[in-house]
């Protein structure tokens, strides 16, 4: 006789009838200005694409600095204390 895979259990209650896991923190960074507006995780996303572009791989990333140069409408990142590149605003 073949056995059925386990049902996963529901998550624990609380006494209100609520689940005790936190929700995910969500975490918004705007960057403004002389009125132009950059949002940080997407400017990350775009340093990590530029840098995959490169032949990279996205997995080999520990450290990714990303220094933010409105003056020249340009992102500079460092990916690991080496690789260096930019991408435009």
């Amino acid at each position: 006789m073949a056995r059925r895979a386990k049902e996963p259990e529901p998550a624990a209650e609380s006494k209100r009838g609520k689940s005790k896991e936190k929700p995910e923190r969500e975490e918004v960074v705007i960057l403004q200005v002389c009125g132009r507006e950059w949002n940080t995780a997407e400017l990350r996303d775009q340093a990590v694409a530029a840098y995959v572009a490169k032949g990279h791989r996205a997995s080999a990333i520990r450290r990714l600095e990303l220094y933010v140069k409105p003056e020249e409408n340009k992102a500079y990142y460092v990916v690991n204390g080496k690789a260096r590149g930019s991408i435009d605003l």
